[in-house]
């Protein structure tokens, strides 16, 4: 939000090229740490765009439809009282919770069982559950 209260530019990464320059996923890299690392590393491709007309193409969409949601990794991470970081949610970003990646040997088998978030829906129709005999049970 900074640079488009300065109506400043900001780059878009390449996630290919920054997890093959620091040897990890770009969703493992601290984007904060790291950006003005990145702007300067000529071997990762970027883009240049204008942040204020980045956050004002988003705020259009979420005024349109809803969407996109967007979960602020740093904010999400201060109020995180659990050892390690979060680095992603479901689509919806009501499940915050650290994961770990699984790791595999040569044959598949896992090396490491690292830790999964998982999102469970469920749905009902409400008008048939009203009228069930069993609601009063649930």
């Amino acid at each position: 939000f900074e640079l488009a209260k300065k109506n400043e530019d900001m780059y878009l990464f390449s996630p290919y090229d920054v997890e093959r320059v620091y040897g990890k996923p770009f969703a493992d890299i601290s984007v904060t740490e790291k950006y003005d690392e990145m702007v300067d590393d000529s071997r990762i491709r970027k883009t240049k765009i204008k942040a204020r007309d980045f956050f004002q193409t988003i705020a259009e969409l979420q005024f349109e439809s809803g969407y996109p949601y967007i979960m602020f990794e740093d904010t999400v991470n201060k109020a995180n009282p659990i050892k390690g970081r979060i680095t992603h949610s479901n689509l919806c970003s009501e499940i915050l919770q650290v994961s770990t990646p699984s790791t595999f040997n040569e044959d598949l088998s896992y090396d490491h069982v690292g830790r999964d978030i998982s999102c469970n829906l469920g749905s009902l129709n409400i008008a048939k559950t009203m009228d069930s005999p069993d609601f009063a049970k649930t």
